[in-house]
Parts: structure tokens; C-alpha cells; sequence
């Protein structure tokens, strides 16, 4: 999984959000988001989908303050092969648009 991505109004994702039948309006934009970000997510079926926001984290944890990211399960480098053995996996999926995702090389300087 990358750290960040981007999220930004273009024609691409107005089409997208007509494809999957919900307002453009509704969803979040922004140049980086970041773990703990809140950002929007498509949920629901194929008869009806909804845009909710959530948490840009993998793994959260149940808090007094709500969700939060649970600092044991950092999310970068997660194995795909082990996300079915957990049943939070198993029963929902989402749909996150996203116009570009970050992948961090270090800090290279172009010379």
C-alpha cells in the first residue's frame, strides 16, 4: 500500500463518480493525503452506492475519541495474502478514488 495519494477534481473523476452513481460534489479533494487523513470512500452495491467519509489507515482501533489509526498495524508494505484471514476483510469492501498514488523513493535530488 503507498503512503499518500492525491485526489483532485479532473473530468476522470467526475466520470468515475457518474459511473458509480454518486455526486462528484460529495466526494473529498486534495493534493496529499496522508495516513489518519479523512478522505471519502464509495460503499454499497450495485443498486445503490453511497460516499461516506473515513480514515486513510488500514487497521483502526475503537477509541473514547472514536476510530483511530492503531499504531501496531502501520499500513505501508501490508501483504494482501493476509488480509482474507481477517473477517473485517471478508464482509465489506470499498472503493477509494484517487487521481495518482505517492510512492516515496527516499530523497533523491535530481542532478
Amino acid at each position: 500500500m503507498c503512503t499518500n495519494f492525491v485526489h483532485i477534481s479532473t473530468s476522470g473523476s467526475s466520470l468515475l463518480a457518474d459511473r458509480l452513481g454518486v455526486k462528484d460534489q460529495k466526494l473529498i479533494y486534495g493534493s496529499d493525503f496522508r495516513p489518519g487523513s479523512t478522505i471519502s470512500i464509495v460503499t454499497g452495491g450495485t443498486d445503490e452506492r453511497k460516499v461516506i467519509s473515513s480514515i486513510w489507515w488500514l487497521y483502526l482501533q475503537q477509541t473514547n475519541q472514536g476510530l483511530k489509526p492503531h499504531r501496531n498495524y502501520f499500513s505501508v508494505n501490508t501483504n494482501h495474502a493476509k488480509l482474507p484471514k481477517k473477517p473485517e476483510y471478508r464482509t465489506s469492501r470499498c472503493i477509494i478514488p484517487a487521481t495518482a498514488f505517492v510512492e516515496s523513493q527516499g530523497m533523491t535530488r535530481p542532478r
